[in-house]
């Protein structure tokens, strides 16, 4: 191979290269160090030498080191800097912020309300299965109502001890003779009868029931007063109301009308006992034809009137009841001694005669001063 001159190495050299797919360049090497490179086709390309192609190469280098330290400074803040820098990622950080608030409140408020479902209640000083806090008459309502249930649940676990099937009829219609018809369970039943401690006057005639426990325990006819005795407990409402005395009960009626055998098989007491009976009372007895307007005239006189009610009519049953006053209205105040419900309402003057066998006026007799 031939090495050309000094000379002619600085004046230019030429080199035939060969590219690829058979490209031939022929490149000339100037005095300035700079390769001249032409491709057929007649294009050419300037190469740099390789001090600049380096000296660009770390230019780029330090320029991508400054972006990259740019980029680093930028995230210095972290996750904080990022979320303030982009705005949906900070709304998305609020409401999820705010929906574990909430799931905690909701915990917070289960877990409240679990203790104080579970919370025991304090209890009365008067009754321990009543809550404290509330009035007396309040508590002493409570207090009724829950010894009448577990009376009632007595009664029923023990009904076929009770001799007669009408006393249950009666617990579960009246809830004031629960106490009564449960006392046949107890052996609560007083061996003898109690004098009616009430108030009484005349013109004023009191509310009197048949299964009052200071005389309904008392033996009548085959039952008891508590059942059988309707007329009984009439003819002493009437009694105290006309004559204002309170010496003499259902009880001492009952054991007069056994005395005197005028008992009833279908009302209990026969109408016999108020007609024979009335004169040692001190009262006077006037039988009178069922209609509504004599009801209303004898109730007008001041008097008042013994309804001897069918079956089926007022109530399911056949029995006594008292009529005491008339309202305004021309409707009558009737005391039932069967019924709390029938006595709570008035009636028309018609609607009790219909449902009537007879009516018998009582009134007190004239004494001389």
């Amino acid at each position: 191979m031939a090495y050309a001159a000094p000379g002619d190495r600085r004046s230019g050299t030429t080199r035939r290269h060969t590219g690829r797919a058979g490209e031939s360049r022929t490149g000339t090497v100037t005095s300035s160090g700079r390769r001249q490179v032409t491709a057929r086709g007649g294009s050419s390309g300037q190469y740099r030498s390789g001090h600049n192609y380096q000296t660009g190469r770390r230019k780029d280098s330090s320029l991508s080191l400054r972006q990259s330290n740019l980029r680093f400074n930028h995230r210095r803040g972290g996750l904080v800097g990022q979320v303030l820098d982009d705005p949906r990622l900070f709304v998305m950080l609020i409401v999820a912020l705010l929906l574990v608030l909430a799931a905690l409140f909701g915990i917070s408020s289960c877990v409240r309300s679990r203790a104080e479902a579970n919370k025991v209640p304090e209890a009365s000083e008067a009754d321990a299965r009543v809550s404290a806090g509330l009035s007396a008459t309040m508590t002493e309502r409570l207090t009724a109502a829950l010894d009448a249930n577990e009376q009632l649940a007595t009664i029923a676990s023990n009904a076929n001890k009770l001799d007669d099937e009408r006393l249950i009829d009666l617990a579960l219609t009246e809830p004031t003779a629960i106490e009564y018809v449960a006392g046949f369970l107890a052996n609560d039943a007083p061996k003898s009868a109690k004098t009616y401690d009430g108030r009484v006057s005349r013109g004023s005639y009191p509310t009197l029931y048949d299964w009052d426990t200071r005389w309904g325990y008392t033996s009548y006819g085959t039952s008891v007063v508590g059942l059988n005795g309707s007329g009984l407990t009439s003819l002493a409402m009437a009694y105290y109301g006309l004559t204002g005395k309170a010496e003499l009960t259902p009880a001492t009626l009952a054991t007069r009308s056994t005395e005197t055998e005028t008992l009833s098989e279908t009302y209990g007491t026969s109408a016999d006992f108020f007609e024979t009976y009335a004169g040692e009372l001190g009262l006077e007895v006037e039988k009178v034809t069922p209609s509504g307007e004599a009801l209303n005239d004898v109730l007008d006189s001041g008097t008042v009137v013994l309804l001897q009610l069918r079956e089926g009519t007022v109530t399911d049953h056949a029995h006594w009841a008292l009529a005491v006053s008339e309202n305004l209205d021309g409707s009558i105040i009737l005391r039932d001694p069967t019924s709390s419900s029938v006595t709570a309402h008035p009636w028309d003057p018609d609607t009790l005669a219909g449902a009537s066998e007879a009516f018998f006026a009582i009134s007190a007799l004239e004494t001389e001063e």
